[in-house]
Order: C-alpha cells, then structure tokens, then sequence
C-alpha cells in the first residue's frame, strides 16, 4: 500500500513523504519533554516562548526546534501546520 485516502484525496504513506526531518540527529540523552498544545485560540507568541524554553536541552538546535513542532500544536494549528 502506497497511498492512503485522507481529507484531501489520496496521498503517499511512504516514509520519505511522510516524515517531514529525516535526517534529524537527537543529541545523547535527549528526552522529549512534554508540550502545552496550541489550538489556534491562544496567543502564538506565548507560545512560541514555550516551545522554545522546553527543548532549552535540544542545544538550541533548529532542526530539532522544527521537527518537533507539531508535537506542541492540535486541531486546526496542526492542520494548518501539515498542509
């Protein structure tokens, strides 16, 4: 199976379409921390200030700061965020 029927037709569920970072490397000892999830109704910028002091641990790393964004968001900010 290659494609998979979503909101918006068909789409790949190969992992190179999928998976947004692939080549993202976690540091040693590198544990996920836990997120407060967007919805799209609060304020973005308090938000933003909150991802970013909970992956303080990433070292600052951009790419980790993008590939785990959409962990910290729901709803329709997640939807937005894939499309």
């Amino acid at each position: 199976m290659r494609n998979l029927q979503g909101f918006g037709g068909y789409k790949s569920v190969l992992y190179n379409d999928l998976c947004m970072f692939p080549d993202v490397n976690l540091p040693p000892g590198f544990r996920m921390p836990k997120f407060e999830k967007y919805n799209g109704h609060d304020d973005p910028v308090a938000h933003l200030r909150h991802y970013y002091n909970h992956l303080r641990g990433a070292g600052g790393k951009e790419e980790l700061l993008m590939a785990y964004f959409s962990e910290s968001i729901l709803g329709l900010a997640s939807k937005w965020f894939v499309d």
